[in-house]
């Protein structure tokens, strides 16, 4: 415990093997919220279950972590490692920290304390739109190969059409809609 608190405290090398294994993991959990942030806003009839309540929680203190990490950890300007933590903090503050703090804060729970009525619980789901900005971390992190990069910016043009496609069929087809079915 005390060294991962040192390992805090210290300025950490962009390409520090362990800020690369925290980036990878933060990176799946984006991928996470993904899939399950629009399920939950699109599909009146999906309810979080317990689990996921917890996983999220505990994905907010991940990403309050990530924020902390970013203020200490030097990143690349053409091509020079900067360490310095004045400059490390000021690059952080002026490009990623905005779009780090708005999808990390939990709006929807804040919301939620503050409302009783069913309507006013589900806007709240729409605060967790801010949690879906993180994937601009994920294109970061694949940005540093090119190969990769380039893969990704076309599977992400067909999940994108895919997913244009599917809820148009749904608006079409309004499949979950009671008050039309004719089938029970």
């Amino acid at each position: 415990f005390f060294s991962f608190i040192q390992w805090v405290l210290t300025i950490i090398h962009p390409y520090d093997r362990s800020r690369r294994m925290f980036d990878m993991t933060t990176v799946i959990w984006v991928l996470l919220l993904v899939f399950f942030i629009p399920l939950e806003i699109g599909f009146d009839w999906y309810e979080t279950v317990t689990w996921q309540k917890v996983l999220f929680t505990a994905l907010d203190i991940w990403f309050a972590l990530d924020i902390m990490l970013n203020f200490r950890t030097g990143y690349i300007n053409h091509g020079t490692v900067v360490m310095g933590p004045k400059k490390i903090a000021s690059n952080y503050l002026s490009k990623w920290f905005l779009v780090d703090l708005l999808g990390t804060l939990p709006f929807e729970l804040m919301i939620s304390a503050q409302v009783s009525s069913r309507k006013s619980l589900k806007l709240a789901k729409y605060f967790k739109i801010p949690k879906l900005l993180r994937i601009s971390r994920v294109m970061k992190y694949v940005r540093n190969h090119q190969y990769v990069y380039d893969f990704s910016k076309v599977l992400i043009l067909i999940f994108t059409l895919m997913h244009i496609g599917a809820c148009a069929w749904v608006m079409l087809l309004d499949p979950c809609n009671e008050e039309k079915s004719n089938y029970a």
